[in-house]
């Protein structure tokens, strides 16, 4: 007798390719109605599949999640360090000029006393 599918051939010659099912020991059989204590496996195997796909794609959102608020965590640091050393540069600009400011008031304030002092010399001679 010949085998197919690993079944005598009177019986695999009517299973249709499709309808193969593997069992837990890794023997194949014919499907079709499966057992009772075969379809609360298959249920809840599948159920367990689906709750760990779950578990997985929400496990893969948090990361992305996490990525994304790490990249505009470190983006709005880098903008903020960028506004602080712009603001610190204008500090640096403002006061420069305001003490040049003050170093040429106080130039123009001693010429003005010299001049003036010149002027009471020559006024009184």
């Amino acid at each position: 007798m010949v085998e197919i599918f690993g079944l005598p051939s009177s019986r695999g010659a009517r299973i249709q390719m499709g309808k193969m099912e593997r069992r837990e020991d890794g023997r194949r059989r014919a499907g079709g109605l499966l057992t009772r204590g075969e379809e609360e496996l298959r249920k809840k195997l599948e159920g367990d599949l689906k709750a760990k796909k779950a578990r997985v794609d929400i496990q893969a959102v948090i990361e992305r999640e996490k990525e994304l608020n790490d990249r505009e965590y470190r983006e709005d640091m880098l903008r903020k360090e960028e506004e602080l050393r712009e603001k610190k540069r204008r500090r640096r600009r403002r006061r420069r000029r305001r003490n040049q400011r003050v170093k040429l008031n106080q130039k123009v304030k001693k010429l003005e006393l010299e001049r003036s002092k010149e002027r009471k010399r020559v006024n009184e001679v």
